[in-house]
């Protein structure tokens, strides 16, 4: 089925879902997961997640998959700038195609992990400059400094990136 935007989504999508930061962070997202849910009952959901989460991600029942990718250094005496040698491993880590790959931090330093996955459909909140990554469906960054969205929590973002994502896959008749 095409929907009015011309992508064709199955009605059980394969759907990947890009989530390598901390464990706060992916416990946030867990309403934003249960509501892709909702909106696709039958889809295969794969997490890729810091491999620190792979229980949490597991016990949670979410996910059919959970895949662990070192993003982030586990001390933050150990930060490095990514190079294209980090972004490009998580091709180890997901080297299935997906319908639908989504990054579903808000930061975009995790943007470019989009271009070295195999999906038909990508996913996420808008970067700009040098981590710019070209997305079929989009949110803008939700800056916390913009009065529009003060106090717009994680969980807020991550359900309306997830609301905009089925609004544009879905067929105007289908209801969650």
């Amino acid at each position: 089925r095409y929907n009015t935007q011309g992508y064709r989504v199955p009605d059980a999508p394969n759907i990947l879902l890009i989530k390598p930061d901390h464990i706060g962070d992916l416990f946030l997202a867990f309403p934003a997961v249960q509501a892709l849910r909702t909106y696709w009952p039958d889809c295969k959901l794969t997490v890729v997640c810091a491999p620190g989460n792979i229980e949490l991600a597991q016990n949670s029942g979410l996910f059919d998959e959970v895949r662990g990718f070192s993003f982030f250094a586990a001390m933050s005496e150990n930060v490095k700038k990514p190079t294209s040698e980090i972004y490009s491993g998580i091709t180890a880590a997901v080297p299935e195609h997906y319908d639908i790959a989504i990054d579903m931090r808000h930061d975009d330093d995790t943007r470019p992990l989009l271009g070295y996955v195999s999906a038909d459909i990508k996913a996420g909140f808008d970067s700009q400059g040098s981590r710019y990554t070209p997305l079929d469906i989009s949110l803008p960054q939700l800056q916390q400094n913009n009065p529009l969205y003060k106090n717009l929590h994680n969980i807020d973002r991550l359900n309306l990136l997830v609301a905009r994502i089925a609004s544009a896959l879905r067929p105007p008749t289908d209801s969650p």
